[in-house]
């Protein structure tokens, strides 16, 4: 690297590679983030007789790394020539190639394999270590699915992937959704887990699961585009051959445009656009406005889109919405981010762990960001979910449980809003009994479930629930979302002061010694 004569500059790349989500890279590995930084590490390693975990850990990485830049770009880290050329995103890997992925890649699962069975509480950022070892494979198992075979890609999944915590869940996100119908994620948790049960165990294969960020790569969109199977193709409009050349990775959105779009005319002009990017590279898309419209169950339904750029998966999302008209069952994981659903908030109804795309507008409150449709709801989280596994959950995995926290006490308070309180204690009485905080500690997220304790004039429970997250903010006990260590001081304040006002409004009084004014 150059050095970087003007400071600031040096201050800006220092922030952006020093930030909280990658320094614990930095922190973990001698060498990291740079060009060529998986080979470096790969021989630093095997010159080592001693490691430490954290080391085998970051040497796992990058032999995943340095397989994933034999088929890609990898994020602008690849040295030259590394990456395989390809005549075109038909191409397969010849049989060396396939033959060099897969001792990067099973290098890789055998740095995790190694760690798990020497530490199974190793943390990771997906969870414990088995869970990265697991995922590991079912990267394999796609890269294979779109650069080889569907033969070769079997091969990658091996008996007894995945907890059975990670499983049951994995069949409860399935479980929300209708028959024959899309579920957008975006992880590697809500998506590979989904794949294996569907995949091994036969559950649910009529659900098609679209890794959003996936759906920004020319070589996902066509396998799902081709794929056979119980599950439907992949509906979009827009052709893989249009975009073979890299065309429409990213559009303007004038956010002060006052027209309104119809999905149709959108998707028409990326195409016209793509076209001419063929020729001219360097032409940027335009979108005039942020004001959408389409068809969707047969009533028109108008929205505004939040952000102030359109990627190739938004667009390509976009397409699927217009090419079906919501006929086909459309969902996005509960997982998901905020940005992810496009805008589309109010037409969104949970039933379970996933939010259905509907025809229906409803008014948010502030709290919700979508709304439920409640007798869906009620029979997929009450007689169709499987909770037993989450008892038996690693620590590590204790914090997917609130992903069941969300769905369960929206649905609850749909309830209470329409004066059903008996069902309304029964849902909340199922996350007490199946969550319970001896196994799975209290946090935050919990206060929900006591709000709606309150709202049924149960203060009882709504303060015992209330009080363990305090005593859990105060004893560490609440599993972090992140790996950075316990909550700050400052933080547990925070929350503290947020349940002392959710108390206030009902006139409750809570055990707080540490709450300062």
């Amino acid at each position: 690297y150059k050095s970087l004569k003007d400071a600031s500059e040096n201050i800006n790349y220092a922030n952006q590679y020093l930030d909280n989500y990658a320094a614990r890279y930095y922190d973990m590995s001698p060498l990291y983030g740079y060009i060529g930084w998986d080979g470096d590490l790969i021989r630093y390693c095997e010159e080592k007789k001693e490691m430490s975990d954290t080391l085998v850990y970051m040497q796992g990485r990058a032999y995943s790394s340095y397989a994933s830049g034999l088929l890609n770009e990898n994020l602008g880290r690849n040295p030259e020539g590394r990456t395989y050329e390809f005549a075109s995103t038909n191409s397969r890997l010849l049989d060396y190639q396939l033959i060099e992925y897969r001792t990067y890649r099973h290098k890789a699962i055998d740095c995790f394999k190694i760690l798990m069975e020497k530490n199974p509480d190793f943390p990771t950022i997906v969870g414990p270590i088995q869970m990265k070892h697991d995922n590991e494979y079912l990267t394999s198992y796609l890269d294979l699915m779109m650069y080889s075979t569907k033969e070769e890609a079997a091969k990658e999944l091996p008996e007894q992937l995945y907890s059975p915590f990670q499983l049951e869940i994995a069949s409860n996100y399935l479980n929300s959704c209708e028959p024959n119908s899309i579920l957008f994620t975006n992880g590697d948790n809500d998506t590979y887990p989904l794949i294996y049960v569907q995949q091994k165990h036969g559950i649910r294969p009529d659900v098609l699961v679209v890794n959003i960020s996936l759906l920004n790569t020319v070589r996902y969109i066509k396998l799902l585009s081709r794929h056979t199977g119980e599950a439907p193709q992949l509906p979009v409009s827009i052709t893989t051959e249009t975009l073979e050349d890299e065309q429409l990775q990213y559009a303007a959105v004038d956010n002060n445009g006052t027209d309104t779009i119809p999905l149709e005319k959108l998707i028409r002009l990326a195409q016209e656009m793509a076209t001419l990017q063929k020729e001219k590279p360097t032409e940027i898309f335009n979108v005039s406005s942020p004001h959408l419209r389409t068809i969707c169950g047969g009533k028109t339904i108008v929205w505004n889109y939040p952000k102030s750029y359109l990627m190739r998966n938004d667009l390509m999302i976009l397409d699927l919405i217009d090419q079906t008209h919501c006929q086909m069952p459309i969902y996005f994981a509960c997982t998901i981010g905020d940005d992810d659903y496009l805008g589309l908030n109010a037409y969104l109804k949970s039933e379970g762990l996933a939010n259905r795309l509907t025809s229906e507008k409803s008014s948010l409150n502030e709290q919700a960001i979508y709304c439920v449709s409640k007798d869906v709801a009620f029979e997929n989280l009450i007689n169709k979910f499987q909770l037993n596994a989450a008892r038996a959950a690693h620590p590590l995995e204790r914090h997917f449980v609130m992903s069941y926290v969300f769905p369960f006490s929206n649905l609850a308070s749909s309830l209470i809003e329409e004066n059903e309180f008996e069902k309304a204690k029964l849902v909340l009485n199922t996350i007490i009994k199946s969550f319970p905080d001896d196994i799975i500690p209290y946090d935050q997220i919990m206060a929900l479930v006591a709000e709606n304790y309150y709202k049924l004039s149960d203060v009882e429970t709504g303060n015992d629930i209330l009080n363990k997250i305090i005593k859990n903010l105060d004893q560490n006990r609440i599993p972090l979302y992140e790996l950075n260590g316990p909550y700050s001081d400052e933080r547990k304040e925070n929350i503290k002061a947020s349940l002392k006002a959710i108390a206030d409004r009902f006139e409750q009084e809570l055990i707080i010694p540490d709450l300062k004014k």
